[in-house]
């Protein structure tokens, strides 16, 4: 089979998106087939600069799509983010010859923007009236239009498929829930037979992370517990912008990595004993299941990608969103019971031996290959 993956992001192994689609790459590829892929550097240069490459992009991933079957033939699949996949959607449903469309939704834009009018009615954010109109009209109305026509969608948690079939009035049978998944790299040994005191978070410091509940959290854990310490990794920004959120007399206390490649990952989770995630909005993460796989006891929130990997007293704590008084008591609890630890570690990690790139790549070329042979596409396989 002959696939193209695109999505408008950073061709870089530190970021999510792209790590997700370098793992299915090199997992398709070792199964017997041909994966080429687009990232944000891919659009003609001319127009990469433009601060709305978020509109531009779906009109100029068509450029090296077209490049790339003159020089290589035709193409079977076309795997396309669902921020991006609109136009090509559109294309599709008139020239029929194009190859099919499969459209990824890492988290559904419509369901991450009623988190954000949320966060607006608690005075915690402000959404401009252009925002708003914007959001809506270019944003959201593309995503439901690339949902509504895609020949297949693949969502990464189960709430946000339901969400489609439900909202979209679709059929159940053209969406499938895939997670996201962990390499082997992150499966190691760990000894629990010491008192927990490192707390890891890892992700953007942004406000959808949940970052002001941990910043509560810590300060709340910390004044109890003089040995506990948090480190702040994959951040994005430095450590001065980071720490000024803290109160002075904890920041000692503080590790911040703005920047970790994908190869340091793997040693960042197991030099760590909690892993704590209170984000407010996550389609699929590949942190929680990195986490894990690494055996690490973790505390994260009900968004709709953790519920799907952690049952909550059993392989990890899942409270309610913005619920610091939970989340605080949570750590708390973990730092004190180091058999707790190991009990919600070793199910954790056994849990993610179903998630592995492997077993995820099997099921989405599954999807390919169901959608083909419905529509008539002879598969050498």
């Amino acid at each position: 089979m002959r696939i193209i993956i695109a999505c408008n992001v950073p061709n870089t192994r530190t970021q999510g998106a792209a790590r997700h689609i370098h793992y299915l790459k090199k997992e398709m590829n070792e199964l017997g087939h041909e994966v080429d892929l687009l990232f944000a550097e891919d659009v003609p240069a001319p127009l990469d600069w433009c601060e709305l490459t978020g509109l531009t992009f779906p009109f100029l991933m068509l450029l090296p799509i077209i490049r790339l079957t003159q020089t290589k033939g035709r193409y079977d699949i076309i795997y396309i983010h669902s921020l991006e996949a609109a136009v090509y959607v559109f294309l599709r449903r008139i020239f029929r010859q194009f190859p099919p469309c499969v459209i990824l939704s890492e988290g559904s834009e419509e369901l991450a923007w009623k988190v954000e009018k949320e966060e607006e009615k608690l005075g915690y954010r402000h959404l401009g009236w252009k925002k708003k109109l914007l959001f809506y009209n270019l944003i959201i109305r593309q995503v439901r239009y690339a949902v509504r026509y895609a020949d297949h969608v693949i969502a990464t948690n189960n709430y946000e498929k339901e969400f489609f079939v439900r909202a979209f009035n679709i059929n159940e049978s053209k969406v499938s829930m895939i997670t996201q998944g962990v390499a082997q790299e992150f499966f190691q040994s760990r000894d629990y037979n010491h008192k927990p005191k490192s707390l890891l978070f890892v992700g953007g410091w942004q406000w959808i992370k949940g970052i002001r509940y941990l910043i509560e959290a810590f300060t709340r854990v910390a004044e109890s517990n003089e040995e506990v310490t948090l480190s702040l990794v994959g951040v994005g920004q430095s450590r001065d912008n980071v720490i000024q959120a803290f109160p002075p007399h904890l920041r000692k206390r503080l590790q911040v990595i703005p920047h970790v490649s994908a190869e340091q990952m793997p040693n960042v989770y197991a030099c760590h004993d909690i892993f704590v995630f209170p984000s407010l909005f996550e389609g699929g993460p590949l942190v929680i299941p990195e986490a894990m796989a690494s055996g690490m006891a973790i505390v994260t929130t009900k968004a709709y990608g953790m519920q799907d990997k952690i049952e909550d007293g059993v392989s990890g704590f899942l409270v309610s969103l913005r619920d610091t008084e939970t989340l605080v008591k949570r750590i708390i609890t973990l730092l004190n019971d180091s058999a707790l630890c190991a009990r919600f570690g070793q199910e954790a990690q056994r849990k993610a031996r179903e998630l592995i790139w492997h077993n995820l790549a099997r099921q989405t070329l599954h999807v390919y290959e169901r959608l083909l042979k419905k529509s008539g596409t002879f598969l050498f396989l």
